[in-house]
């Protein structure tokens, strides 16, 4: 009784086999519609320039700011809850950004890097004078 027969076992085999084909003809379409997809959003971050990757920048800073806010106050649960509502990044990501956030003393070359980056943005040659508020912050404590 756990024996099929050969003829059915040959249809079955090649039912399997015309699902696989079609199957892998469906991947190979999606392929291609991927493909088309990521040139055609390739295309227009070209044409946009540098104006999209910086608003998605200030968007992830304050994306990862609020994330480690949360963690921070909140605990690991809170966090959970909001990952479960939202896209959040994971704990260890965050817990890495934290250990990047912690204080040193003297200029951090992230810093110094940003106001280069926006003296350039502006266009603030070396006759330029560029202002910043510089202050010490409260270490990031874990949750």
């Amino acid at each position: 009784m756990g024996t099929l027969p050969t003829k059915v076992a040959h249809n079955s085999q090649e039912f399997l086999i015309q699902k696989i084909q079609i199957q892998r003809k469906k991947i190979v379409n999606q392929n291609r519609i991927i493909h088309t997809l990521q040139a055609q959003l390739q295309k227009i971050v070209d044409e946009k320039g540098e104006k999209v990757s910086e608003e998605l920048d200030q968007i992830a800073q304050k994306v990862v700011n609020e994330a480690i806010s949360i963690y921070s106050r909140a605990g690991h649960s809170a966090y959970e809850t909001m990952k479960s509502i939202m896209r959040l990044p994971s704990i260890s990501t965050i817990k890495s950004y934290m250990n990047e956030n912690q204080q040193h003393s003297e200029w951090q070359n992230k810093t110094a890097y940003h106001i280069l980056k926006k003296m350039a943005i502006e266009n603030i040659n070396n006759d330029g004078q560029i202002g910043f508020f510089s202050h010490d912050s409260f270490k990031i404590q874990k949750g």
